[in-house]
């Protein structure tokens, strides 16, 4: 394989994926920054829903899984799946909770159905804005890692240490640079050529995998990467039972409910992204068993090590394209939700009247200077915490129980008639407060104890609250 070759498609790649954002950032307002209602088709929805999964955390992160822990993965893929579901069967009560309303993302509807208790001055919203900038801070995290890691391995190699150098900086100058100016339509219009591409990667490896002679090392396995319980048996029950609900609190799915044309649309997407998601996990989990297998002696190095072996060709220039543009997918939409969560965390008073006053310009103007700042500044610092914390499967499962913290209140506002703010605030605070003590201990089972003491804290508080009312 010619390495010029490959930095030249490379470039190409970024180039048209950077043109491809331009086009849609063209005189964009905050409203339009933040989601485009009802706007997006079925194809673009389910592209930019499949787009966000499909990152570097499959080509790295479901390989470093299926290496350590074997069908473990298959098992978090089948939990997406039932989350998918879950989201497309709840797509109407979502739609129907916006109709009428100027919400823009998840955060608005917290702030709309959880009045603030008026002895305190951080609101539930304000709360929930801080942990989904640190979640996405860490799934971004997550991405530069990825990219690090690519670059950490040909580090000494003469020539690839220029290229894969190079290669590098402009993906991150792309990921930063395009989500500052371009937003949720950049987002769009560039998940769907970015997953197009990655779905010709997945194609070719799924080839390689159909020939019999590449499952043979992975039948030499021990049982142990065939029980599920490669992380334990709190990592395996905690993924069946709470990674599916856990999605309900993703707010850049919520930005994809929102943006499609109907209800139908959204629905049908969320479906579909059900086994196909499901695919992408066994998929890449298996890449990872394989690399287990013929002897890789690093878990975090199995794209580098299995993907040259597997296309000694051209191929691999494909197949490492479209790992960069699984990278972009992902990074482009964590630092937009990133940023829109800072900037509703420290300007919710200015937030507020801007949808509540129709998304008027005048007031639009300051939040968007402000967003397109926070992006940048976010995504430096996103790639200063990669040399703080550079295992990506630790970064996902920490933003994965920060999420679940968050899950009791999210369910009471999406099925109570009277949420209870109260409850689901101190449920909220004193989960994330658990998983920050926690997390450096335990880092892949976090999400167990945060959410048993936010889930507790919910019902305790939420029955006080109760008696006090019938007293």
């Amino acid at each position: 394989m010619n390495p010029i070759f490959l930095l030249i498609t490379v470039v190409v790649y970024f180039i048209i994926s950077f043109i491809i954002g331009l086009i849609r950032t063209r005189n964009i307002t905050m409203e339009q920054y933040v989601v485009t209602k009802n706007t997006n088709s079925f194809i673009p929805l389910l592209f930019s829903i499949l787009g966000i999964i499909v990152g570097g955390g499959m080509f790295f992160g479901v390989s470093q899984i299926g290496y350590e822990a074997g069908i473990t993965g298959y098992i978090v893929g089948f939990s997406y799946l039932v989350g998918f579901l879950i989201m497309g069967s709840l797509v109407p009560m979502i739609r129907k909770l916006g109709s009428g309303k100027n919400y823009l993302s998840l955060i608005d509807l917290i702030e709309d159905r959880f009045k603030k208790d008026k002895e305190r001055r951080f609101s539930i919203a304000h709360l929930f804005a801080l942990i989904n900038l640190l979640i996405f801070f860490l799934m971004l995290a997550a991405q530069f890692v990825v990219l690090g890691t690519f670059l950490h391995y040909f580090f000494g190699l003469g020539l690839y240490k220029a290229i894969l150098s190079v290669t590098v900086v402009i993906a991150i100058v792309n990921v930063i640079v395009y989500s500052v100016f371009g937003g949720y339509p950049k987002d769009i219009a560039t998940d769907v050529f970015q997953f197009i591409i990655i779905l010709c990667g997945a194609i070719l490896i799924l080839l390689a995998f159909s020939d019999v002679t590449t499952w043979k090392p992975i039948a030499t396995l021990p049982n142990s990467y065939f029980n599920g319980i490669g992380y334990g048996w709190s990592f395996t029950v905690g993924a069946i039972v709470f990674l599916g609900p856990a999605l309900l609190v993703r707010v850049d799915l919520w930005q994809r409910i929102f943006s499609a044309k109907t209800e139908k649309v959204a629905r049908s997407a969320f479906i579909v992204a059900a086994p196909l998601s499901l695919f992408f996990y066994v998929l890449f989990t298996t890449c990872g068993m394989y690399a287990k297998a013929i002897g890789v002696q690093s878990s975090g190095l199995v794209a580098m090590e299995v993907f040259p072996k597997l296309f000694p060709d051209v191929r691999y220039i494909i197949v490492m394209v479209s790992f960069f543009a699984a990278v972009l997918s992902s990074a482009d939409t964590f630092l937009n939700i990133a940023g829109i969560s800072f900037v509703k965390a420290i300007r919710r008073k200015q937030w507020q009247q801007f949808t509540e006053s129709g998304y008027q310009t005048n007031l639009g103007k300051p939040l968007l200077r402000l967003a397109k700042l926070s992006v940048f500044i976010i995504g430096l610092l996103s790639v200063v915490i990669t040399f703080i914390l550079p295992d990506i499967v630790e970064l996902f499962t920490g933003a994965f129980a920060l999420l679940m913290v968050a899950t009791p209140a999210i369910l009471n506002a999406l099925f109570s008639e009277k949420p209870n703010e109260k409850a689901a605030f101190h449920s909220m605070l004193w989960g994330f407060l658990v998983s920050l003590v926690v997390y450096p201990l335990i880092p892949k089972t976090a999400f167990l104890p945060g959410f048993v003491i936010s889930a507790i804290v919910f019902f305790v508080i939420r029955h006080k609250t109760k008696e006090q009312i019938s007293n």
